[in-house]
Order: C-alpha cells, then sequence, then structure tokens
C-alpha cells in the first residue's frame, strides 16, 4: 500500500490534524472530539495522487485510496495521466492500456514493434532501412501515449 495523507479540520474550530490512509472515523472523532452528527470536516491539505475536493467525505476518500492501491504500482504513479483518458478513476481498466516495456521512447516503441513484426511484416533485411524516429513520431500523434517506469503506455489499447 502506498503512504498518502490528509490534512483535515472542522469547519467550526481552528483545530486540524494529519491522518494517513485508510482514515479511521472513530479514531478522527476522537480526535477532533466530535460525535458523528455535528462532524463536518474540511480537507485543509493533502499528499495524494489525486486532486480531492474540499468537502469529499471519509467514505469517499477511503474508497479512492483503496481503488488505487487495487492498481499496479506503474498506474499509481501515473494516475494523472492516465486519467486523461478515462472518465475517472472507476473506468480505469489495466487490460485496456498496451503497454510496452523497457520502451521510454516513441523511437523505442517504434523498433520494438517493427522488429517484433506486430505491425506489419517486414521482411528483415528491409527494417534497418526504416526510419524509427519518424514511424515514432507518427505512432505518438496516432496514440494516447503515456510514459510510466516500466516502458511507454497506449490508452487506445489497439492494434498497430
Amino acid at each position: 500500500m502506498q503512504d498518502f495523507e490528509v490534512h483535515l479540520g472542522l469547519s467550526n474550530s481552528p483545530k486540524t490534524d494529519w491522518f494517513g490512509f485508510p482514515l479511521n472515523e472513530e479514531e478522527i472523532n476522537r480526535i477532533f472530539s466530535v460525535e458523528n452528527t455535528e462532524k463536518e470536516y474540511l480537507i485543509l491539505d493533502y499528499e495524494f495522487p489525486l486532486d480531492l475536493e474540499e468537502t469529499m467525505t471519509i467514505k469517499e476518500l477511503n474508497r479512492l485510496f483503496y481503488k488505487i492501491n487495487e492498481f499496479p504500482v506503474w498506474i499509481a504513479e501515473n494516475l494523472r495521466d492516465i486519467l486523461k483518458y478515462f472518465p475517472s478513476i472507476y473506468d480505469i481498466d489495466e487490460n485496456e492500456i498496451y503497454v510496452i516495456k523497457d520502451c521510454f521512447t516513441m523511437e523505442e516503441v517504434a523498433r520494438y514493434l517493427i522488429e517484433e513484426d506486430l505491425v506489419f511484416d517486414i521482411p528483415n533485411e528491409l527494417k534497418s532501412f526504416i526510419d524509427f524516429r519518424k514511424y515514432g513520431e507518427y505512432l505518438y500523434k496516432k496514440g494516447h501515449w503515456v510514459k510510466t517506469r516500466i516502458g511507454m503506455c497506449d490508452m487506445n489499447y489497439r492494434n498497430f
């Protein structure tokens, strides 16, 4: 599990504190000395891979936290970029992301796709004549690519 924190305060109190995830509502109520019916927590600051709304509930925050921790680390680390291609965090499907491991530039992606015959059936003796940089630029313009620590990912998971 990844370490995230949220800085909470009460709307009618100067008292604030930092809490680690998953958030324990009973502990938070005890620290702020409030009853379940009178609390209205505000998010004052946070260390979290997503933008949070000031008035999100503890239940909503924990739900996001658990969802993020379901993902492989490479998705969680690149969540902001990956979310550009999905309606919400709950719509992200790892199986819809085409990962090209150990390729960190579009030129490397192009070389991999050609050399592994994943795009065209090109005779080996012609492969050395291909401009992988230009083909990589073409792929970048055509796709929706995110660079991660394991390699480049196409958010359109399609045949090339």
